[in-house]
């Protein structure tokens, strides 16, 4: 204890912001200045381990009781709470008053509030709220809760950009249900999970999408999932929302998305700082003369273009050449597009898009079933001579599935060269085999 009573206050101030919480309770019981030293680092919200606390069931959080005793969590509401940030909760059988005694010490300074698999009462969910004006991020998970409830935590947390509730009870994507009443949200949210292999989901609420097109700060439309109309697209054409848009799409890709061709041309007259676009799985783009009308309206800098697994795209080269021709891309990238074969190669290498590309990333787009012919898939010398032919190119991420028995030994001297030329430009050559022994 002497040798504590020693340190300099500012020393001990600085070390107080290593330790965890273990230690920061054993430091508490050293010496009064080692106890004042704790508070002061917690008040100041400075240890890591103090701003960021979890309640959860390991190691499967969302499939089961939480273990952690009610006495525990307000013990620890009134040690730590003033130095809490960001307070997660997941498992089922939550013990609803020690969180809420929990949030209640934090003294207003959540900025994230988040509960998995919880089934708590709206009540005390909204009362959480009330005490934590700063919060940033909201997620509730698995429990019901009320418009009028979701009203009064619009209210009550002004900054929030992150939200997300159940749709337990609701039929409405987020967009459509409440996303009006967040002006802050970073993104406008039209989809809905209507379960894996379910039907994909049509937004309807017109209405409602465009009054939160008009107060939103949002940057993005995320639509996976959804079946995306014109009329859609259309309701937030003209808002501040829509000039702000830069991508259109759907990004992750787990489920199917169908976007009509329509609102992809929407899309392009109406959000006039679009650069990038997505053509989901789920979506299909029959001609591809579809990429010359798109670029009478708007060309693009990145385009992606996916196909679901099962289904197969009628002449999918054309179509990457296509896009490649209408366009001056700087990024490309094909996934699970089965049936691309190396002729893709000498049409991307003869388009415009050959002097601008600079990333381009292919991934499992070999035909994996019978149409598997050595004579036309692409090999690595193909890739080779992407990479000398586009002189901007300094990203290539190439993922495919490999046959021993059809393609023979794998090419390591040409991987090394390509690796060696996009080096050389400063960038690097990214090559994920799957291999398939038949």
């Amino acid at each position: 204890m002497g040798n504590v009573a020693c340190i300099p206050e500012d020393v001990l101030d600085k070390a107080s912001c290593w330790l965890e919480r273990s230690d920061i309770l054993s430091q508490r019981a050293v010496s009064r200045s080692a106890r004042d030293a704790a508070r002061r680092a917690i008040a100041r919200k400075a240890i890591p381990d103090v701003r960021n606390i979890k309640f959860r069931e390991p190691p499967n959080p969302l499939g089961g009781a939480m273990v952690v005793t009610e006495h525990s969590i307000v013990a620890m509401g009134n040690v730590f709470g003033a130095g809490c940030v960001e307070l997660t909760a997941a498992g089922t059988s939550a013990p609803i008053t020690a969180l809420s005694s929990f949030v209640s010490s934090t003294n207003g300074g959540l900025r994230a509030l988040q509960f998995y698999g919880t089934d708590i009462l709206a009540y005390y969910f909204v009362k959480m709220c009330l005490a934590s004006p700063n919060l940033v991020t909201l997620c509730l998970q698995n429990s019901q809760i009320s418009d009028e409830a979701i009203a009064v935590i619009a209210s009550a947390c002004p900054k929030l950009e992150d939200v997300c509730f159940s749709d337990l009870g609701s039929t409405l994507s987020p967009a459509e249900r409440w996303g009006r009443l967040f002006p802050r949200l970073r993104e406008l949210d039209l989809r809905r999970w209507m379960g894996m292999g379910g039907p994909v989901y049509r937004p309807t609420r017109l209405d409602a999408i465009a009054e939160a097109a008009r107060i939103t700060s949002a940057t993005e439309l995320l639509v996976e999932g959804c079946h995306i109309t014109r009329d859609v697209v259309e309701a937030v054409v003209g808002t501040a929302f829509a000039d702000r848009i830069t991508k259109f799409g759907c990004a992750e890709d787990r489920l199917d998305t169908i976007i009509e061709t329509d609102a992809f041309f929407a899309a392009a007259r109406g959000f006039p700082r679009l650069v990038h676009l997505t053509i989901p799985q789920g979506t299909t783009i029959a001609d591809p003369d579809f990429y010359a009308r798109l670029a009478r309206i708007r060309t693009l800098e990145s385009i992606t273009i996916s196909e679901k697994p099962g289904w197969h795209m009628e002449h999918p080269d054309e179509h990457v050449v296509a896009a490649c021709t209408h366009n001056r891309l700087e990024k490309l990238t094909l996934e699970i597009l089965r049936g691309l074969t190396r002729n893709v190669v000498d049409g991307i290498i003869s388009s415009p898009s050959a002097a601008t590309l600079r990333e381009i990333d292919i991934g499992l787009c070999e035909e994996i079933y019978d149409a598997v012919h050595p004579d036309i898939i692409i090999r690595d010398i193909d890739m080779l001579r992407l990479a000398r032919n586009l002189p901007r190119l300094t990203k290539l991420s190439w993922q495919r599935t490999y046959f021993p028995a059809r393609m023979g030994p794998r090419d390591f001297t040409t991987e090394r060269e390509i690796y060696e030329v996009l080096v050389g430009r400063g960038g690097n050559f990214y090559h994920d085999v799957d291999h398939v022994y038949e």
